[in-house]
């Protein structure tokens, strides 16, 4: 209980403890709390300062259930930056505020792509201002604990050849492969390069030219890549009227003939919108839309082999927006395919196994682009867009085994806040679901991230006046409480329960409950202590209860 000489001191409204419980109040009933889910989305970067769209990319941490997420922001004016940010599944956020700066050189920088690293961190790439007379290409390598491995300026590509719209591959040993475009005064080339593990550029210090020079158009972002399997990997490019692509090994060997497999040709028409993917056995996909729209998919061997004879994908035009590239594994061989409003999912013998049109995710009302998939671990997969329905929002949407949509015709949105939300990414959480982030636009533009179970419930911290997360309970007295309080909590049915407490930044205080009960009420006791037996300093500190995959967390303030 609060002691009566306290209470006193309050009622007469005694200047010190006025001011300090007055701040923490602010704090109690504000949404801002780092290190835990929230409705609308967890803010992971936002500054009134940044004035641009920030792009942010996401990949999976070592634990599969976490992420990073990477961007760019203005916050530094003129200059755009590189940042990242380490995010676990109950929404705890690792770094610092605003996340890591990953390269401390001059000049600004843009356009990040990530993936992890396979050592627990992520391997970022992006193009590079510094030096003012070109855009280059240099990338970074970060470890869990948010360290730069490859330096404080990170590591460029080439020391010849600058270019635009890099993509990055893992090669499956702490390095990444990397692929751009460079654009000459009168010709086109096709770049790569290797970088391994500790920051070493392996395939020349120009890097390896895949295809060019040459008068004939590549298009943007119309150079992709991905791993073969063996330790080497595939990139696919579109060069005006035709689609080529090209094998290497790891190091840097062409294995698939001096100019690559020709993949098809459409007699100088626009062939765009190129994707690859490895199949997880022995064989690459590749997916196109040609100048009527249509789609195409291919499958190669990894001896070059092209498998199917027919590479156009019926009844499946590119239309209604949504985006061309998502592509992803259905981890048997067989991959889903994104085009438009749909998505197909379709076996490793080329079957469309979704009907001819596959499954809509969203209705004909919307207007849909910048759409992301990933697997739900159950033979379906969840999608998220960019849909503008009133405003543009975030907007999943789970496509079952069967190709039914489970979260209605309009998919279920993420937030009911009449921003601007655009660009969201996925990556899946581990359990069948995905945490997603995405831009936001309100006095700046910000970064927001948000987990969606595979049963559609947007995870979040409960609202101050709510108590419960289904048929879990919890609350605590008093509050604010000096020198202890009561924790109650309720859970449905037998299992292990976790009841922590966590201070501001995200980071432990106690562990109070860490073990297996009966379903009921039950509670336990704070008596302001941390692990290590030290009284915790006066504040606000978060109590959350794990249970069965769901997460309560409330707030509550001590006082000395």
């Amino acid at each position: 209980m609060i002691p009566n000489k306290m209470i006193t001191n309050i009622e007469k409204g005694g200047v010190m403890i006025k001011t300090f419980i007055s701040l923490l109040l602010i704090l109690f009933f504000s949404n801002i709390a780092e290190g835990q889910w929230i409705k609308n989305g967890l803010v992971v970067f936002d500054t009134i300062t940044n004035k641009t769209y920030s792009l942010p990319q996401i990949a999976g941490d070592a634990s599969g259930t976490g992420a990073y997420i990477c961007w760019a922001d203005i916050r530094n004016f003129p200059y755009e930056n590189i940042y990242a940010q380490r995010i676990d599944s109950s929404g705890k956020i690792y770094w610092q505020r605003n996340g890591v700066l990953l390269c401390h050189a001059s000049g600004g920088r843009d356009w990040p792509q990530i993936i992890s690293d396979g050592d627990g961190g992520f391997i970022a790439a992006w193009e590079d201002y510094r030096n003012p007379n070109s855009t280059d290409i240099y990338s970074q390598k970060v470890d869990i604990n948010g360290k730069l491995l490859w330096g404080d300026s990170a590591v460029g590509l080439s020391n010849k050849y600058p270019g635009l719209f890099v993509k990055i591959a893992s090669d499956g040993d702490g390095g990444a492969f990397y692929t751009w475009i460079y654009y000459g005064a009168h010709d086109y080339m096709v770049l790569a390069q290797k970088v391994n593990k500790l920051g070493k550029r392996e395939w020349g210090d120009a890097g390896i030219i895949v295809a060019g020079p040459s008068e004939k158009v590549i298009y943007n972002h119309d150079a992709v890549i991905s791993v073969d399997g063996n330790g080497g990997a595939v990139i696919t490019w579109a060069e005006s009227g035709d689609i080529y692509s090209q094998r290497f090994d790891k190091k840097g060997k062409r294995l698939w003939g001096e100019k690559g497999v020709l993949i098809s040709t459409n007699n100088d028409k626009s062939q765009i919108f190129v994707y690859t993917i490895f199949d997880g056995i022995n064989n690459t996909y590749v997916t196109w839309v040609n100048y009527d729209g249509i789609l195409h998919l291919q499958k190669i061997t990894n001896e070059g082999l092209l498998l199917w004879k027919s590479d156009k994908i019926d009844s499946m035009p590119y239309t209604g927006g949504g985006g061309a590239r998502r592509l992803i594994s259905d981890k048997e061989g067989g991959i889903f395919l994104g085009v438009g409003r749909s998505i197909q999912h379709i076996d490793s013998s080329g079957k469309k196994l979704w009907g001819d049109h596959g499954a809509y995710y969203i209705d004909s009302t919307a207007e849909v682009t910048n759409s992301q998939m990933v697997n739900d671990g159950d033979g379906g997969v969840i999608n998220v867009s960019q849909a503008t329905i009133g405003y543009p929002q975030v907007v999943a949407q789970k496509i079952d085994k069967y190709g039914k949509a489970s979260w209605g015709k309009k998919g279920k949105p993420l937030t009911d806040n009449p921003e601007m939300h655009n660009f969201p990414q996925i990556v899946s959480d581990g359990n069948g679901g995905g945490i997603v982030t995405w831009g936001s636009k309100n006095i700046g533009f910000a970064v927001l991230a948000l987990r969606i179970t595979n049963d559609g419930i947007l995870t979040r911290v409960s609202e101050p006046n709510s108590n419960r997360e289904g048929d879990l309970q919890l609350k605590n007295y008093p509050n604010p409480f000096n020198p202890e309080t009561t924790i109650l909590y309720t859970i449905p049915k037998k299992g292990l329960v976790e009841i922590k407490i966590y201070d501001l930044q995200g980071k432990e205080v106690i562990c109070l409950e860490k073990t297996i009960q009966e379903g009921g009420e039950h509670k336990t006791r704070w008596d302001g202590r941390t692990n290590a037996g030290a009284k915790a300093s006066s504040g606000m500190y978060f109590y959350q209860i794990v249970f069965d995959n769901k997460v309560l967390t409330k707030k509550m303030i001590l006082i000395h």
